[in-house]
């Protein structure tokens, strides 16, 4: 939920930190993870 990922297939953006990183590396198997510039 603090990704802020509610719903099957939806996309969010956020700020690469330390945080989100932690976010995504717990649940990393569950996710997709793009970089955009």
């Amino acid at each position: 939920r603090s990704l802020g990922l509610r719903k099957i297939r939806q996309s969010v953006v956020r700020e690469d930190n330390a945080q989100t990183r932690g976010l995504i590396k717990t649940v990393h198997h569950l996710i997709e993870v793009e970089e955009v510039k």
